[in-house]
């Protein structure tokens, strides 16, 4: 929820902080006394455009800062995450603004743009007034809302995994035939580049056994003399040989006293004697090789070839066998083209078939979800003095399949009817503001089991209203506020009175300045408040009592 709000020169706001509190929280005051500059401060902070007319005259920056507690298992976390924003369960939004109309955004204090900052918000605040176009008012949300409300979840997944499966096969497809045309304007190339390498027949490692044959020709009298020289060595009369011999003799004599240390002695000897046998063998290789059956010129010529053919193929010596493989696939593509592409459109035909029916079953589904959701919302109106006015939800099938996408093939957008026989049209765009809303209103109290937006804030929703319908609205804040932070800003002392909280904003004037400041208010003032709502500046002790029935009322 939204826990905390400071604002700091905003219009006729000079320093402002509050603490908010869960549930439903009326903000009221007299007509101008500045409500409408809390709601553009908290959008400020939300990311809506900045106005430099908001900065406070004579100072040269304002800024709004709004602190929200919210469970870590929210979603907003995994944004947050994404963009190595650090947090440990809360959020802070900060905006600053210049009286020159540069703004900067911060959340957690890490500077982020102005679209990261309204990216977050939205999935913490929804402000439902005459001019908002965001949340539920904007048509691209109205798809997702209604497969959350329809529990449709699953049917989605399964959607988009067919036009996964869907949408790689078009590829491969794609993929084969731009393969398939190269292959055929290259199949003389690819012809002689494969008979090239097949009479070359590469090997992975050759290049490297070349090239050490080629160095011990190079230095084949110079390792000859080595060996020879160590030879003698070895098998010189009292050479190491025998003197290992020697030693090893003389350790058996005293091994039979078990001194560890003799023991350790013998088996390195033995170890020795061992590893100079192993070291006389690969020596004595080196004599076995028969010098006159190595030809340094074809070795030569061997490493040339293989060096020509990877410049050709602009690779390297030891992936020759791999393009040997790549230049068959792509005769072979070209040798049963027929039968792949074939192979490949039938994949094609078959995943676009069951993405299409698993799309149809999905909008049959939605359509009946659409209805509920329709009577539902429909039902809500009534009382909210919306009799005449019908909520329609319209789905449309996406004609261009190449507008098909993981979320099927339908368009889904909430419409309204405000009067029997009126044009239907966008919500935002027929409503008025009292009307819209209410119709958010509505709307949020039968959806209130799906959304994960923790605060709600409604402007005008009593507009135009009074009576049993203002007592309807509150009301159904009332409910709404049972699984949401709701806060309305209203003129009705009947909604005012169904509120856990209430806050008051007033206006001073001085000769030096006007300001706006915003008071909690207590049991006693609220009933004053609430009693100039009903009677207006000359509070009468017959408005106290109806205040006072009013807030009994919501208490009981």
């Amino acid at each position: 929820m939204l826990s905390a709000l400071s604002i700091q020169n905003i219009v006729l706001i000079d320093t402002l902080n509050l603490n908010l509190s869960n549930g439903l929280t009326a903000l009221t005051g007299e007509t101008g006394a500045g409500k409408s500059i809390l709601l553009d401060a908290l959008g400020l902070v939300l990311g809506k455009r900045a106005d430099s007319g908001l900065v406070r005259h004579g100072q040269k920056k304002g800024s709004v800062t709004a602190g929200f507690d919210i469970e870590t298992s929210h979603p907003v976390f995994k944004i947050l995450d994404e963009n190595d924003i650090s947090h440990d369960g809360d959020i802070i939004l900060r905006r600053t603004l210049t009286v020159e109309g540069k703004s900067k955004a911060y959340i957690n204090d890490t500077l982020v743009s102005v679209t990261l900052l309204k990216q977050v918000a939205m999935q913490l605040v929804e402000i439902h007034g005459q001019f908002d176009t965001s949340g539920l008012l904007d048509p691209k949300t109205h798809l997702d809302v209604l497969d959350q409300f329809g529990e449709l979840q699953d049917q989605r997944r399964k959607l988009g995994s067919a036009f996964d499966l869907w949408r790689t096969a078009e590829k491969a497809l794609l993929s084969a035939r731009t393969k398939s045309i190269e292959a055929r304007e290259q199949e003389d190339y690819l012809r002689h580049s494969l008979r090239e390498l097949e009479k070359l027949a590469p090997q992975i490692g050759e290049e490297e056994v070349l090239s050490n044959q080629r160095k011990t020709l190079m230095h084949r009298e110079k390792i000859i003399d080595g060996y020879n020289a160590i030879a003698t060595i070895l098998d010189q009369e009292n050479g190491i040989d025998e003197q290992l011999q020697s030693i090893l003799g003389a350790l058996d004599k005293i091994s039979e006293f078990g001194s560890p240390p003799i023991k350790s002695a013998q088996e390195s000897m033995n170890r020795a004697a061992l590893e100079i046998e192993d070291a006389r063998a690969h020596l004595d290789s080196i004599t076995q090789e028969d010098a006159e059956n190595i030809d340094a010129n074809a070795i030569e010529e061997r490493l040339f070839a293989l060096k020509d053919c990877a410049r050709k193929h602009h690779c390297k010596i030891d992936d020759l066998p791999t393009k040997f493989a790549d230049l068959q696939d792509q005769l072979n593509l070209v040798d049963h083209l027929e039968a792949t592409l074939n192979n490949l459109e039938t994949k094609v035909i078959e995943s676009r078939s069951a993405y299409f029916e698993c799309a149809k079953k999905l909008t049959i589904e939605r359509t009946e979800a659409g209805k509920i959701l329709e009577r539902a919302v429909t039902d809500e109106l009534p009382e909210l003095k919306l009799d005449k006015a019908k909520f329609i939800v319209e789905i449309s099938n996406i004609e261009d399949e190449k507008n098909w996408t993981a979320k099927g093939i339908n368009s889904v957008q909430f419409m309204i009817a405000t009067n029997v026989g009126s044009t239907t049209g966008a919500i935002h765009k027929v409503a008025s503001g009292g009307e819209l809303s209410r119709f958010m209103l509505a709307l949020k109290v039968v959806l209130a089991k799906i959304s994960a937006v923790p605060s709600l804030i409604f402007d005008e929703v009593d507009s135009g209203v009074g009576g049993a319908t203002a007592n309807a609205v509150g009301a159904r804040l009332q409910k709404l506020a049972q699984g949401y932070q709701i806060l309305v800003v209203t003129h009705s002392p009947q909604v005012a009175a169904k509120a856990r909280n209430q806050l008051q904003v007033i206006k001073t004037s001085s000769d030096k300045a006007t300001l706006t400041s915003v008071k909690p208010l207590d049991t006693n003032a609220r009933l004053e408040e609430i009693a100039r709502m009903i009677s207006g500046a000359d509070i009468t002790d017959e408005a106290r009592a109806a205040a006072a029935k009013l807030i009994q009322a919501k208490a009981a």
